[in-house]
């Protein structure tokens, strides 16, 4: 069944013509999961495409997890977070990440973004800021780590 769904994640891009490998693609009413903290992250350099693999806990890995493509990664700097609302951003691509933890979005175009990633009640949620340059970023899958909550 999970391949079927990401098969479809293949053949049905997103509002941006983004698709998902090596996840399942994400149901519409699948939101971020804020937990008790959130914190950010910038990748230093650009990358030639979004792939990863999320770990959960004591380092095992995060399967069932929620990873989301946000554009407008700039708006978590003026965005009132008083006014309890999301921050004004368009999801272009969601999935829930393999029993091996990964995800993969393709047919991202040039360009910075948001990849927020959340899991059930009682884990932390992570994003990391990152700039997407196919032909000349750095090829290497992201590592993001979800913490127990405090």
């Amino acid at each position: 069944m999970v391949n079927v769904l990401v098969l479809l994640g293949l053949l049905a891009p997103g509002p941006q013509g983004v698709r998902v490998a090596e996840c399942t693609v994400a149901r519409s009413s699948d939101q971020t999961n804020w937990g008790a903290t959130m914190s950010f992250r910038r990748e230093p350099e650009p990358l030639k495409r979004i792939q990863g693999v999320v770990f959960t806990g004591e380092m095992g890995l995060g399967a069932g997890v929620l990873v989301e493509l946000f554009d407008n990664p700039d708006a978590w700097d003026t965005w009132d977070f008083r006014r309890g609302e999301s921050p004004p951003q368009n999801r272009l691509a969601a999935c829930v990440t393999s029993g091996k933890g990964r995800f993969r979005f393709e047919g991202v175009r040039d360009g910075r973004y948001e990849l927020r990633v959340s899991a059930v009640p009682g884990f932390d949620s992570r994003s990391v800021i990152l700039e997407v340059k196919a032909a000349k970023g750095r090829d290497r899958a992201l590592q993001v780590h979800l913490p127990v909550g405090r």
